[in-house]
């Protein structure tokens, strides 16, 4: 998988794979239609077999019916794969964009315009590469069948295809770059634009609307220059690759026209090659242009990082993968007490306080409230902004969680639920209707102690590298609470936990605990 566009498939392999087989089958089946045509025409026909003839038409039909299925298997594996990036990469970005502290600073038009178009670009990813393994295949499967008939026809396809495809990839840079100035361009033009609308007031007390239409008109201008110049770009490359492949089919065509009135190939041979050679000339055309379609969603991509600050997972960007190694550093809390704690990588550390202590130390890992005094770090960096979806440092859960109408599975929200059972005592909650049960608005067809367990639930499905729960078993009994205490202790293993809590149950599985009792200054 090209470097370029691997991050955006990152953690999706299933969908593009299921995706990518359902494209591939369905080419196949398409490319062996014309070679069962031909086995019909010389056996069935030609030999005057009747029973030959009706064997030949049903597995015709056969390859028919599998080639609508595979289409639409991949189809529907393609959609879920786009739908699946460009809702994440949306929502991601959008967070960046509306974080108080973070790095985004543009104009609204320009957001507008990535949030939009670029992140609908760089998500079409998921049909070019499924396709392009498709269309692969395709040719592959050609020219096996052209092998089967005429071992120079089949070298031909083998030797010339790949050659071409590669030349069609190094003419791809000018499309690449005037595709980006193009983008550059909308964005700039949609941000005037915004910025206008926005001081539409101003703009007329300042008698200045000749002005503003001065700059929306050369704006637009610019835009559209670059759009032309994009377009021509396309065009001629559209241009290119279609007269290179029509040539190779020609020449093909010719060939086996040749090698029947040699008595070389049958009739039947001949309308397989011919066949083939139609059908050949959409794979390797759109092969070649899925350079061009890359070359787009790079352009996206790069667009979308600058505005990302290309920092988590899901816009395509690397993050560092994290320790979990905790310091609360000479944090002030309400009670008037600094607290400084070490908590090293992998620990299991419950904190007794009073409530406005734990409060707000909850908040502060949720990000929710900025530390009066001192700092929390996370491996050695300071935690100085709500963690953002796709963030997979910390999670500071809230005590009072609220449910959204739908069902379990739908507020757990993870593809592999199964360890969560037993992880958060679910047993009493999928009872009956399982994952699939409604929850009802704000989780009101659940008990206190059920709600309060999908959403502990749904905390650990997140797999942070640092979790924070702040009393998770308050609305539970006895026995919930120690299978949930033994539970959290199993799925966190290896992963830092704070657990602020007076729970005796809890404590217990801990692997130490810090007290912060009437002293003005603790340390651990």
């Amino acid at each position: 998988m090209p470097s370029s566009v691997s991050p955006w498939i990152r953690g999706r392999r299933g969908l593009l794979i299921r995706a990518s087989t359902g494209f591939s089958l369905h080419q196949a089946c398409e490319a062996a239609v014309p070679i069962t045509v031909g086995v019909i025409i010389d056996i069935a026909i030609a030999g005057s077999d009747p029973v030959g003839l009706a064997i030949g038409i049903g597995i015709l039909l056969v390859v028919f019916l599998v080639l609508m299925l595979a289409w639409r298997t991949g189809e529907l594996a393609a959609v879920a794969l786009y739908t699946e990036m460009d809702y994440t990469t949306r929502r991601d970005l959008l967070a960046r964009v509306l974080d108080p502290i973070g790095q985004a600073r543009r104009r609204g038009g320009e957001v507008l315009s990535t949030l939009t178009s670029d992140v609908g670009e760089a998500s079409s990813v998921a049909w070019t590469l499924g396709r392009a393994i498709s269309f692969a295949v395709a040719i592959a499967v050609a020219a096996t069948g052209l092998l089967l008939v005429s071992v120079p026809l089949g070298v031909a396809v083998l030797i010339v295809t790949p050659v071409l495809v590669v030349a069609v990839h190094f003419i791809t840079g000018p499309l690449e770059r005037r595709t980006a100035a193009e983008q550059a361009a909308l964005a700039d033009s949609s941000a005037l634009a915004s910025d206008l609308l926005s001081g539409l007031r101003t703009v007329k007390g300042l008698n200045a609307e000749d002005e503003a239409r001065r700059r929306f008109r050369a704006a637009n201008t610019t835009t559209l220059s670059a759009a032309l110049r994009a377009a021509r770009a396309e065009g001629v490359f559209s241009g290119v690759t279609t007269l290179l492949s029509g040539l190779f089919l020609v020449v093909l065509a010719g060939m086996s026209s040749q090698f029947a009135l040699d008595g070389a190939i049958t009739v039947g041979q001949l309308v397989t090659v011919v066949g083939l050679a139609q059908f050949l000339q959409w794979p390797v055309a759109s092969l070649a242009f899925v350079g061009p379609e890359l070359a787009k969603a790079r352009a996206s991509r790069r667009r979308i990082e600058e505005l990302s600050g290309g920092e988590t997972d899901s816009l395509g960007a690397p993050v560092k993968a994290p320790r979990g190694d905790v310091m609360i550093d000479g944090v002030r809390l309400p009670s008037g007490r600094a607290v400084t704690v070490l908590i090293a990588a992998g620990e299991l550390v419950g904190i007794e306080a009073e409530e406005a202590d734990a409060i707000a130390l909850s908040e502060l890992f949720a990000g929710a409230a900025p530390a009066q005094q001192g700092s929390i770090l996370i491996d050695g960096e300071p935690l100085v902004r709500p963690p953002l979806p796709g963030d997979a440092r910390v999670v500071s859960a809230p005590h009072q969680a609220v449910l959204l109408t739908g069902t379990v599975a739908e507020n757990v929200g993870a593809s592999d639920r199964d360890d969560l059972v037993d992880a958060a005592a679910l047993g009493d909650v999928l009872a009956g209707e399982g994952w699939g049960r409604q929850v009802g608005e704000r989780g009101m067809l659940l008990s206190g102690g059920q709600r309060q367990r999908v959403a502990l639930a749904r905390a650990l499905a997140a797999q942070p590298s640092v979790l924070v729960l702040r009393d998770p078993t308050t609305a539970v009994d006895a026995v919930t609470e120690a299978t949930v205490a033994d539970g959290i202790r199993r799925h966190r293993r290896g992963r830092t936990t704070i657990l602020l809590t007076h729970s005796p149950t809890l404590l217990a599985v801990c692997d130490r605990v810090v007290r912060i009792g009437r002293t003005q200054e603790v340390r651990a």
